[in-house]
């Protein structure tokens, strides 16, 4: 108001905040931008773009950009080294290093050899002045250092399966587990058999020790999709194991013997399963051998009569598993090749003084025809023969004669049937 009149002069306009400068946009008198951390307003008249700061035609400073402050003091920090001579190894490791660090007690650091990097030990450490010690839990490589650099390191997990290299899977819940899932053969236990059982994959990697007076049949795991597996048998000695024992597989073959084999006292076997048929590693086997003979004078005839073998003997074990005793005669206690000699002493009266002897596999070979002809009616006659035999079945010795009462004399010499198992094979 002048003079008592009102005269316009304008209309107000505030501050307009725009942010950072745009060199595209439109500025207009009162807007404000920020340029390189300073403040401008836009002083012109006329709206324009393109024209950045600080050009005085348009801009005029509103508030400029502070000075960088003074750089403050340096903290604390980790790492370190240390001359310090020390031989990689667990325990108390003290070093001499610099004071001032960041390590507080119960840290865990890691000393690394600055001349080689994979030689390091670590654990948790305490820290004081310049002295740094590590309870060392944790090392890898081996040998004397006097380079140490000091780091941070991260606690080592605690958990069943969390495996440190130095102890030797010391640190698993079940070293013998661990070792026979790593495919190890475990020594340390041994699982008795003493009746008919069927294992399972738990049997993997374990000797099992077989005992019994009884006859029975242990039934394998399936060696079908577990290449690489082993399990092993022992069988125990004649005191504790007096009879014969079958181990067998629900599929493929155990060596070249089928699908089961028969083992008896003092023997063994380790198996590995190809990934279909069990294959025999290594095994012990000891050799049927022995002799069937009669003290009694035993009739025959004009036809082939068994001679009855009522003693068996030669057999170390005493367990005599290769004598029918009701057939009295040899029955194969597992199939095999055997070798048999027999003997007879005959006599008869009459007749045109000839004798004759078989040795025949019941229901199979026949090993000759084993003669005696003489101006007497009366003398010995000797055969041998290798049969391939099946488990089970048996081996006789027959005899004839052509006069009268005619019989397998044992008077002088007892009649004899010697066997022995020729190279046994799984």
């Amino acid at each position: 108001m002048t003079g008592g009149v009102w005269v316009f002069l304008g209309i107000y306009k505030a501050f307009r905040p725009r942010g950072a400068y745009d060199n595209a946009a439109t500025y207009y008198y009162g807007d404000v931008q920020t340029t390189s951390g300073s403040s401008y307003i836009y002083i012109n008249e006329t709206p324009s773009a393109g024209h950045g700061a600080p050009n005085a035609t348009y801009w005029e400073l509103l508030a400029a950009k502070g000075d960088p402050g003074s750089t403050g003091a340096t903290g604390a920090g980790y790492g370190g080294t240390s001359a310090t001579s020390r031989t990689i190894g667990t325990g108390s490791q003290a070093f001499a290093t610099q004071a001032g660090l960041a390590y507080q007690n119960g840290a865990r650091v890691r000393a690394t050899s600055n001349s080689d990097t994979t030689k390091w030990m670590e654990g948790v450490a305490t820290y004081s002045g310049t002295a740094l010690t590590i309870a060392v839990d944790n090392i890898n490589g081996s040998g004397t250092f006097a380079d140490w650099n000091f780091n941070i390191a991260g606690q080592v997990g605690t958990a069943v399966g969390a495996l440190l290299a130095a102890n030797n899977l010391a640190d698993v819940a079940d070293i013998a587990a661990a070792f026979r899932n790593l495919g190890g053969f475990d020594l340390s236990t041994v699982v008795n058999l003493t009746a008919a059982s069927t294992l399972t994959a738990s049997a993997f990697g374990k000797l099992h020790f077989i005992t019994g007076t009884a006859a029975f049949a242990t039934t394998l795991p399936t060696p079908v999709g577990n290449a690489g597996k082993l399990i092993g048998f022992i069988v125990g000695a004649v005191a504790s194991a007096s009879k014969l024992f079958t181990l067998t597989t629900p599929a493929g073959a155990i060596g070249r013997s089928g699908s089961s084999i028969v083992m008896w006292a003092n023997e063994s076997v380790l198996l590995r399963s190809n990934g279909s048929d069990w294959e025999v590693l290594q095994s012990k086997q000891i050799p049927f051998v022995g002799s069937l003979s009669t003290t009694t004078d035993g009739a025959i005839s004009a036809t082939f009569t068994a001679c009855q073998l009522t003693t068996p003997s030669g057999d170390r074990t005493g367990l005599n598993l290769a004598y029918d005793a009701t057939n009295k005669t040899f029955k194969a206690p597992r199939t095999s090749s055997y070798q048999f000699n027999g003997y007879a002493y005959q006599t008869q009266t009459g007749g045109t003084s000839t004798n004759q002897m078989q040795l025949v596999v019941s229901g199979g070979a026949l090993g000759g025809v084993y003669s005696w002809t003489g101006s007497v009616n009366a003398g010995t006659i000797y055969g041998s023969a290798l049969f391939s035999v099946n488990a089970g079945q048996n081996v006789l010795m027959l005899g004839r004669g052509d006069g009268s009462s005619p019989k397998f004399a044992a008077s002088l010499v007892p009649a004899y049937l010697d066997y022995a198992e020729m190279c046994p094979s799984w």
